[in-house]
């Protein structure tokens, strides 16, 4: 993979589907509502016994202990509001696996893959 998301999300995209795989997306340059309702929408299509690849290129960062992907209308924070943006404009890990989990039956299987930087949010701030 290269340094940038767009092109490694295209590529990651065109190599499932020449695997046989059938592929949602690539989703890119997407707000965090929008996000949310395609992750919604595609996981209501999805079979029970679903073998199912997450994979996000882009930001990310670690809050908390939770894993924050950073949507495209992300913007700036200081340390008195890095918690209330990353709440508004980010998806946690936990959030789309648990939409995947919703559907999937003990016989699915759930792999997640992701190629973002990720940093401690509050670790960089207090530097």
């Amino acid at each position: 993979l290269g340094t940038i998301p767009e092109t490694d999300a295209k590529e990651i995209s065109h190599q499932l589907v020449n695997l046989g795989f059938q592929v949602h997306g690539p989703l890119l340059d997407v707000n965090k509502a929008n996000l949310e309702l395609e992750i919604l929408a595609w996981t209501r299509k999805l079979p029970e016994n679903a073998q199912v690849l997450v994979s996000f290129s882009g930001h990310g960062m670690d809050l908390h202990g939770e894993r924050y992907f950073v949507s495209a209308d992300y913007s700036s924070h200081t340390i008195h509001t890095l918690e209330q943006t990353a709440k508004e404009k980010c998806l946690t890990l936990e959030w789309i696996l648990s939409r995947v989990h919703d559907v999937l039956t003990h016989e699915g299987l759930i792999m997640s893959f992701w190629d973002c930087c990720r940093e401690d949010g509050l670790k960089n701030l207090l530097l």
